[in-house]
């Protein structure tokens, strides 16, 4: 039977504005799950919104509606890929509910859902997989691959599970507060980490593979008690002798700075065996692999000196896995030494775009806007002197304007070249061969 305040509800929303509808039902996504199971809205109250046929209204039931049978009605009525399926792959409302069983609650049971994994679009699967409030009974039985699952199709797999890696939920570790203890939930949660560094055990080490997998272990939560020697198991994903092109690709890579798919596979995995064991820092360090010294450079909490000596040792490919090493940016002396990389980076390459320092500025900022408190003992040591700065195309540019505002353009350009005279060290070619033309071009 319903309550009385459902109906007055119900009358309340079917004569809104369809604006009021649509921030009713937003604003109720953003409570928790608690409190949506008391309030007033329930199936029959959503198929009375469905009945307005306002398409603003029913968008907004696709992505904050709650109920299996209004979405699976408004899922199967709408056209492949369009925006109103993509909007209820992305629900978070029903996602988190456990007992909607979504998104199989969309096909009817398992069985639809696996059917429809091996058909769908990429974009459909990117909508699903995006969404951070996925049953992680779901992911982890998906990414384990057994009993009914096992008929998703292999090449879909891979696909999937790169996708995962974008979502922040396998970025996330598990929030336990002390006002919601719930050990089978912290089980539960953490088994999807498991399923994921587990899947290197099992799958294929082909090209599709080791694409998916570099990209999911990327970020993925170091969590896998299951996984006794992922230094073991990485070594399942060095490219045999007889692959001639993929390490040809792998050296080219390095070469570049960085690492190839199947590298990218043992960083994670050394990544995940020094979340588990600190001791082993020292070993991934010296390591022949440039894998696992790349899995110290990102995640470990490396000393000033440990992040010069890296830089010694592996130049562009140690900068670009270490920018993004929060333990790093959290100490203000490793910090320091890092902005130092940063500019001898920029020094050593004469065909430097000053992207090196630039990255650093740009994270730099990024970080201390987040997190303003790992920066305010250092305030004014973190950004480099003008005179300190390598020249840029700017300073060609206030060049030439000097000298071409001048009637004696010899005497303005040795002026000029004194101002930054402290700089031209560090001019790039380019910049210097823009600089002889700007002089040519008014003489």
């Amino acid at each position: 039977m319903r309550s009385y305040q459902t109906a007055i509800l119900e009358a309340e929303l079917l004569a809104s504005p369809s604006e009021s509808v649509v921030t009713f039902l937003r604003e109720r996504a953003k409570t928790d799950r608690f409190s949506r199971m008391r309030d007033y809205v329930d199936k029959e109250l959503e198929a009375a919104l469905i009945g307005r046929r306002i398409p603003l209204v029913t968008l907004a039931l696709a992505r904050y509606g709650e109920h299996t049978e209004t979405l699976r009605a408004l899922f199967q009525d709408a056209a492949p890929d369009s925006g109103l399926q993509l909007a209820i792959l992305t629900n978070t409302v029903a996602a988190i509910d456990y007992f909607s069983g979504f998104p199989a609650s969309l096909f009817g049971g398992n069985q639809g859902l696996i059917k429809w994994l091996n058909g769908a679009s990429d974009a459909q699967l990117s909508a699903l997989f995006s969404n951070p409030n996925l049953q992680s009974t779901f992911l982890r039985d998906l990414l384990d691959a057994e009993k009914e699952w096992a008929e998703v199709d292999s090449e879909r797999l891979a696909r999937i599970a790169m996708l995962i890696g974008s979502n922040e939920r396998m970025r996330t570790p598990y929030d336990d507060d002390d006002k919601n203890m719930d050990g089978y939930a912290d089980y539960i949660y953490n088994a999807v980490f498991t399923s994921a560094w587990k899947i290197a055990e099992r799958v294929p080490t082909n090209i599709k593979w080791a694409v998916s997998l570099s990209t999911l272990y990327e970020r993925l939560e170091g969590t896998g008690h299951s996984i006794d020697k992922p230094l073991e198991l990485a070594q399942r994903w060095v490219p045999q002798p007889e692959d001639a092109e993929i390490l040809k690709l792998e050296a080219e890579d390095l070469g570049r700075g960085w690492l190839s798919n199947y590298s990218g596979v043992r960083k994670g995995l050394a990544r995940l065996a020094l979340k588990k064991d600190r001791k082993i820092l020292d070993t991934l360090l010296a390591s022949d692999d440039p894998a696992f010294r790349s899995a110290a450079y990102a995640s470990a909490a490396l000393s000033a000196e440990q992040l010069k000596a890296a830089y010694e040792k592996d130049g562009e490919l140690f900068y670009n896995m270490v920018m993004h090493n929060h333990g790093i940016w959290q100490n203000p002396v490793a910090r320091a030494a890092l902005r130092d990389v940063a500019w001898d980076v920029v020094k050593n390459d004469k065909h430097s775009d000053l992207s090196a320092a630039n990255i650093y500025n740009s994270i730099r900022d990024d970080l201390a806007g987040k997190h303003p408190d790992w920066f305010k003992e250092d305030e004014d040591i973190d950004r480099p002197e003008p005179a300190d700065l390598p020249a840029t195309k700017g300073d060609v540019q206030q060049l030439g304007e000097a000298i071409e505002g001048s009637q004696s353009g010899l005497q303005s350009l040795g002026r000029a070249i004194t101002a930054v005279n402290s700089r031209l060290g560090w001019v790039w070619w380019f910049s210097l061969g823009a600089l002889v033309m700007a002089v040519f071009r008014h003489f």
